[in-house]
Parts: structure tokens; sequence; C-alpha cells
């Protein structure tokens, strides 16, 4: 049997007979019609509200992602100006880390942290943390436990074991504070240069203490001029040094000459920066700046240079070197090996004649002589980055007497770093430049 839909399409028995929109309600009853469409209806207002929601989430995401977008740095920079800042790091020339801060923890206790009617038992407290601490003193927690101030510090920079021991022990009145502990990573390597800082983590010596505000109020690193490896070799070979000929001490400076930047400076016996505490008063004097020495022959080159400059001599001129010169009455200048003859100029200082480098140094006088010195700063501190520095030792009375010793290294104690920045011009053309550890 055939079924006719429309005169040019034919549809056997059992075909599906495709329809079109307005052909599905064909065989419907008009109620049934109405609620189909309303239904529908109602489906695309639903889909279309979605549609808005989801819309303007995607918008408000957009705004938040890309609108509003806050680059990661800036946001972490804002988080550190907002909290405490630490004590800046100390680094070489090239980096390595000289001196840095490491966070710690604190115990104190504040009586009134807790209103109780009674106090606690302190000689309980007090074993109690002893046995927490260690070989800590019983007495000396006691004491402070029943000291009358309000707040009393028992012990810094706990361990987490200790911390969590401590906390166990539930005494409200114990608390802990955040601080700070310089720590040295080199140790012994450039103790006098850097000092160290007390247990505020103030400086109190050295770097430390010289450029403490700078170091508590930025996060930028000091950066100085030495070498590391550098001052490693000079610490080495002055130990080997100071073991072999059973010395007291020894110092050893290294300075580039063209800028005056120290490249090393180590001066023995030494200390620990991280043994703490440390007693400035009780620790070896760095004797690179705070040291004052009569130094002998190192002085003569000056003394001959300035003879050149001044034109009171000339590199042809000749001195006569027969030991003993007679000074003063009572006074005699020998030279350790005397050539007993006629010297010139340059054999003045090959032979490192006393006598040869005296006649010349007289040969300005006092005045003068001790204008040239001043001039080389043998006369005052040195300007340092150091608050470590000495004052060089001037006799009270300066005439020709004092102009002979002193012009061949006697009656003038000056500091090691003194006669390597002036030596430093020598070398640098004649051009004095301040010595710098920055």
């Amino acid at each position: 049997m055939l079924f006719f839909h429309k005169k040019e399409t034919l549809y056997p028995i059992g075909q599906e007979i495709p329809l079109k929109q307005k052909d599905h309600y064909r065989f419907l009853d008009s109620i049934t019609v109405h609620a189909l469409k309303t239904g529908r209806t109602r489906m695309m207002i639903i889909a279309y509200i979605f549609l808005a929601l989801f819309l303007l989430l995607e918008g408000r995401l957009f705004q938040l992602t890309v609108v509003r977008y806050t680059p990661r740095k800036a946001r972490s920079i804002e988080l550190v100006i907002n909290e405490p800042v630490n004590r800046a790091d100390i680094v070489d020339r090239n980096g390595v880390i000289l001196a840095t801060s490491l966070p710690i923890v604190n115990l104190q206790i504040r009586k009134n942290a807790a209103k109780m009617e009674t106090d606690p038992d302190y000689e309980q407290m007090s074993e109690s943390l002893r046995q927490i601490f260690g070989d800590a003193d019983n007495k000396a927690i006691l004491k402070k436990l029943e000291s009358k101030r309000n707040v009393e510090y028992l012990k810094r920079n706990l361990t987490p074991k200790e911390e969590y021991q401590v906390n166990a022990l539930g005494y409200p009145q114990l608390e802990f504070t955040n601080s700070e502990r310089r720590v040295y990573p080199q140790s012994r390597l450039y103790s006098h240069l850097l000092g160290f800082t007390d247990v505020d983590n103030q400086g109190i010596a050295g770097l430390e203490k010289q450029y403490d505000n700078q170091l508590s109020s930025s996060q930028t690193p000091l950066t100085l001029s030495v070498d590391s490896r550098i001052q490693d070799i000079v610490c080495s070979e002055l130990a080997q040094a100071v073991e072999k000929f059973s010395a007291d001490g020894a110092v050893g400076v290294v300075m580039n000459v063209e800028n005056a930047e120290i490249m090393a400076m180590c001066s023995l016996p030494d200390f620990d920066l991280n043994q703490t505490p440390l007693d400035p008063a009780k620790l070896p004097i760095n004797k690179a700046t705070l040291g004052m020495y009569e130094l002998g022959s190192v002085m003569k080159p000056f003394t001959v240079a300035f003879g050149l400059e001044s034109k009171m001599i000339k590199e042809n001129s000749k001195s006569e070197a027969y030991s003993p010169y007679q000074l003063a009455k009572g006074r005699k200048i020998t030279d350790f090996h005397a050539e007993n003859r006629v010297l010139s100029v340059a054999e003045v200082l090959v032979y490192s004649s006393n006598i040869g480098t005296a006649k010349i140094a007289q040969m300005m006088g006092p005045t003068l002589h001790k204008e040239f010195l001043k001039n080389l700063h043998f006369l005052e501190s040195l300007p340092l980055e150091l608050p470590e520095r000495g004052k060089p030792i001037v006799q009270p009375r300066w005439n020709m007497v004092e102009t002979a010793t002193i012009g061949y290294g006697y009656g003038l104690a000056i500091s090691p770093l003194h006669i390597v920045s002036s030596f430093a011009s020598l070398i640098n053309s004649g051009f004095y430049l301040t010595p710098t550890f920055i």
C-alpha cells in the first residue's frame, strides 16, 4: 500500500514522512500547540540569560587578568616596603658574601602577659628552662625571672627544637620575639676589616660600625673593593711567616695604585667573627691601620724623592758615606753594610745608606721636610672608611737631628697603610690617592 504526502513524492508504508517546522503542529490540537510554543519560548529565554551571565563572567575575568594586571615583581616590592628591613649584606668585589643576616627567635618573659592571681613558680620554671637549654646556669635564669623589670630577655638565638620545647611548657609569661643574627661566612678572613655587631644587630666595630645607618636602612649590599681570593693568599702567607719566625704578628696590604682600592688587608692575630659575644677591648688590634711603627728603611725612597723634586739633589749628585757620620754631640749614624766611600743617589738607595739619606734630608731642613711628610698624610690619621684608624706618633721637637733620623726611618711612627698609600703615589706618576675599601 502506498501513501501520497505530496503529488511529487511517493512514500511506502512504514517510512517516516519528513515534516517542516510548520508541519509539526498539523496533527495537534490548538491547546497542545500553544503549550509547546510557550515551553519553547521559555527555554530560549533561559538560554539567553545563561549566555548573558557567561559573557558577564568572561568580561570580569578579562578585566582582572588583563586590564588591571599587576606584575608579580611590583606586588612583591610593595610587600617588602611594609615589612621591617633586614640588615643588608656585605660582599666583596666579585659578589662573594662576607656578612649576612639570618632570622632568629629570642625568648623573653613579660610578667603582665597574663592576669593571674599569683606568680608562677619561678624556681620550677628556671629548672625547666635549664633542662631545655642544656648547660645553662640555673641561677642566672632564676635571677632574670625574679627581676623586678617587666620584660627580661632570657635567651637569644633559640633553635627550632628549643622554641618548641619552651612553648610546650605552657607558661603564658614566656614570649618569643623575632630578630636577626649577623653571620660571617668567611669566619676570621676579614675580622679586622668587617668588624661586627652587638646583640641588637647594630654595628660596633669595623665597616659594620662605619656604615651602620646604610646597612640597617637598605637591602642593597655594600660592595667592597677587596678580593677574597687575594685576601686568602695574603693571610695564608702571613700565617706561615708568623709560624716560621715565631712572630707576635704580621700585616699585609695589597692596593691598586691607579685608584687606591684596597684589594686585600690582613692583620694577624685575627679572630673568628662568629664567636659571640665579642668584646672590642679584648681583641687584637688592626695592625694595618691602628699599629704605629718606626718603619725604618722604607722611608728612604721618600727622602730621596723629595730631594729630587725640590731640586736640592740631582740624579748624578754624590754623597759621602763614610761610616760613622757624626750627626751631633753624642749622636753618630752608621751604615749596616758600610761602603765607606762616595755614593751616587741611586747607590744611596741600592745600599740602603743611612748616612747618605740623612745628609739628603738635612739639605731640606726641618720646615720643608715636615711639610713634605704632611702632604703624604704622615702626620695625621688617614681619612679611611674604618673607624679604627690611628694617628702617627710625631716627635715633639723637630730639628736637624730629627730631620736626619726621620729621613732614614726613625723618629716618626706611622701605620703600614700610611706607607702603602704613599708608595702607591711613587708608582702612580706622583699622584696621591686616598686609600678606600669601597
